[in-house]
């Protein structure tokens, strides 16, 4: 376990919970009146990849534009704790943001994004020009059109962040609540879990 905690480290080297959870282990054993839990949540749904369309008019002709683009999935939920029946708390910590990964690597690939919409309006506009008005090079264009759909694959079952926590309790411990709450404090839900007396 030492040795994970270690790797996780150099992902998030900045986490107060996995720190205190490496120089704890390394330590040597823990108490024996004492138990040590370990705490993974799962919060929201990372971003949903949707379809912005709007026309851009070039040339006295409105070409469609299609771009796929990750839009948040708000969540009300800002904080969690824990609290165990024999009265420790804890506050657990965000390790993994992935809305906020997803997020930036949109906003890195910005340049990439708009010079696809460039090819994307030079290749109407040949097209809708090479159409013309006749009704066989409209069908064309349309189908053509219809072919040219934007990839809105995204990971719909990946949570938008994961939050962990370490709480010691002692053996007589049974249960532990965790709380959602929204950033004024007010409890979004909460589940009990029950702690194996072995």
């Amino acid at each position: 376990a030492r040795e994970s905690y270690r790797k996780a480290l150099e992902l998030a080297p900045s986490s107060t919970v996995l720190n205190n959870a490496y120089n704890e282990m390394s330590r040597g054993a823990p108490s024996a009146d004492e138990a040590t839990v370990h705490i993974l949540f799962a919060e929201g749904f990372a971003p949903s990849r949707q379809i912005l369309t709007y026309g851009l008019q070039l040339d006295g002709a409105v070409i469609p534009i299609e771009l796929p683009v990750y839009v948040p999935n708000n969540s009300d939920i800002a904080s969690v704790t824990a609290q165990a029946n024999t009265g420790q708390t804890a506050q657990l910590e965000a390790i993994a943001d992935i809305e906020a990964i997803v997020m930036r690597s949109q906003k890195d690939r910005l340049p990439i994004i708009w010079s696809k919409v460039a090819l994307q309006a030079t290749r109407s506009a040949l097209m809708q020009n090479a159409a013309g008005s006749s009704r066989v090079g409209a069908v064309i264009y349309g189908v053509a059109e219809g072919l040219q759909q934007p990839d809105t694959r995204s990971w719909s079952s990946l949570p938008a962040r994961f939050y962990v926590t370490r709480l010691k309790v002692p053996r007589t411990a049974t249960q532990i609540t965790l709380s959602a709450r929204t950033p004024n404090g007010g409890v979004v839900g909460s589940q009990s879990l029950s702690i194996d007396a072995s």
